[in-house]
């Protein structure tokens, strides 16, 4: 599932183990509070080649759809947060955005050898 919705900035990334990936991010999820990721510079290692970013659930309490949200630091709030946190409104990029969310499950990153 790619949630790719606007515009895509390549943003800095720190991984579990210390290094910095530029990893493609829509702006929108750069937005949600406590979700902080600054703009790709050119400086960050390569991106190993089955690398897959950690990533958290929000659930729009409207529908009940998800969506997948890229998760820049294990420090940052939108991480840290406990499950079923109140975001408020969201603005996904879509034209009616999402008037409420809540936070879901934390899926860690990943990389898998070839």
């Amino acid at each position: 599932m790619r949630c790719m919705t606007g515009p895509v900035h390549r943003r800095k990334y720190t991984s579990d183990d210390g290094h910095v990936y530029a990893i493609p991010v829509p702006d929108w999820q750069e937005g949600i509070a406590g979700n902080t990721m600054a703009l790709a510079d050119g400086t960050e290692d390569p991106t190993p080649h089955s690398f897959r970013a950690r990533y958290r659930m929000i659930q729009n309490t409207a529908t009940g759809r998800e969506k997948k949200v890229k998760v820049g630091v294990l420090t940052g709030a939108f991480w840290t947060n406990p499950m079923g946190h109140d975001l408020g409104a969201v603005d996904d990029g879509t034209t009616a955005g999402i008037a409420a969310a809540i936070e879901g499950g934390r899926i860690g990153e990943r990389v898998l050898n070839r």
